[in-house]
């Protein structure tokens, strides 16, 4: 086994039983050539569907540059051939992809280096900006829906605000919307018509934390009597 590219000569002893030998060597009979070293960047490596491009570069590679060839498996069909050391993909759905880097030398040496992105599925809120609850069966009622977020019973916190930040409404079960009601330590009443600032506390289906930078986790819904 060779540890190091380069050339080496080969040198075989015979010996008789006499105790005589002959030594012949083959100068440069064995090269063994350097072989590619394939790695890349993945940047980043988990990324939203919404947005699910992810820049791939190899060429901090060491000696991937020397190779005569390289070609890139995206692990969703997708396949580059033309020898592009900084790529760029999008990938078509949610999952796990395996991407492989191939690389080839002058020689013929193969070296392969593979990494897993994800593409995760994104969340959203979808709110009406106003409701009319006056108990005629339409549009009496006011509760976030959500697409890849956690909205079941238990697993959430859907607030009202008024005017002055004091909390009027609370719920944590999607069959329990907000009816308009003000719900304060001197009883319940109909709130008056205008805008009230909601917040949900949740998680995404991945269990992911909603945080305040998402923009759709406080919103303003208006009353309309």
């Amino acid at each position: 086994t060779y540890d190091q590219s380069g050339t080496y000569d080969i040198i075989l002893t015979a010996y008789s039983e006499d105790g005589c030998k002959n030594t012949i060597i083959q100068q440069g009979a064995i090269t063994v050539y350097p072989a590619p070293d394939a790695d890349f960047i993945a940047d980043p490596e988990i990324v939203l569907l919404t947005n699910p491009i992810i820049d791939f570069d190899a060429t901090p590679t060491t000696n991937v540059t020397d190779s005569l060839y390289i070609n890139w498996n995206f692990g969703d069909g997708s396949v580059i051939k033309d020898n592009q050391f900084i790529v760029s993909h999008v990938f078509p759905d949610t999952g796990y992809y395996d991407v492989s880097l191939i690389a080839i030398n002058e020689y013929g040496c193969i070296d392969t280096l593979t990494k897993t992105i994800r593409v995760r599925p994104d969340f959203a809120l979808y709110t009406p900006n106003a409701f009319t609850p006056n108990g005629d069966g339409i549009n009496d009622t006011f509760f976030p829906e959500g697409v890849g977020i956690d909205l079941e019973t238990g697993n959430f916190t859907f607030l009202v605000f008024d005017r002055w930040g004091e909390v009027i409404f609370e719920s944590n079960s999607k069959n329990i919307p907000w009816d308009g009601i003000a719900h304060k330590k001197g009883g319940k009443k109909v709130v008056q018509s205008g805008v009230y600032v909601w917040k949900i506390i949740a998680r995404t289906i991945e269990k992911q934390e909603l945080t305040p930078k998402d923009a759709q986790v406080v919103g303003i819904v208006t009353v309309l009597h």
